[in-house]
């Protein structure tokens, strides 16, 4: 299992259960990632940076965190759970949601095919 394929089944399983999973951050040996950690997208302090405007944050400070560790011994990924819980309801129905909303790499691939053949994107749309 790649690194993709480990963070593809978390967010998966994830949102199967009504949250979402983000990569908080990765640590790569040469160009191969060793280490990821992954938040739920409620996870960590809203930063304001905004001097004029006020904009809100979904960020609520979400304590679930995952940990996924490369056995470079047994060539196979250990998912280690440092925190299980969230501090907040699942999420339902998460179709407006943006991180389900993006598209996958063969979407968008395919999204660029049609775009070509100069389908309406309301047909590219229900095509997806």
């Amino acid at each position: 299992m790649s690194h993709d394929e480990l963070v593809a089944w978390v967010k998966s399983r994830a949102v199967d259960n009504g949250y979402i999973v983000v990569t908080a951050r990765s640590k790569k040996k040469g160009d191969v990632v060793k280490k990821v950690w992954l938040v739920c997208d409620r996870g960590g302090e809203h930063k304001t940076v905004a001097t004029r405007r006020r904009s809100g944050s979904k960020k609520i400070g979400c304590p679930f965190k995952l940990v996924g560790i490369y056995n470079e011994k047994h060539l196979v990924w250990q998912l280690k759970i440092r925190n299980d819980e969230h501090n907040h309801e699942a999420a339902q129905p998460l179709e407006g949601h943006p991180f389900v909303r993006i598209l996958s790499q063969e979407e968008q691939k395919m999204v660029g095919q049609l775009t070509e053949q100069h389908m309406d994107p309301l047909n590219i749309l229900s095509t997806i």
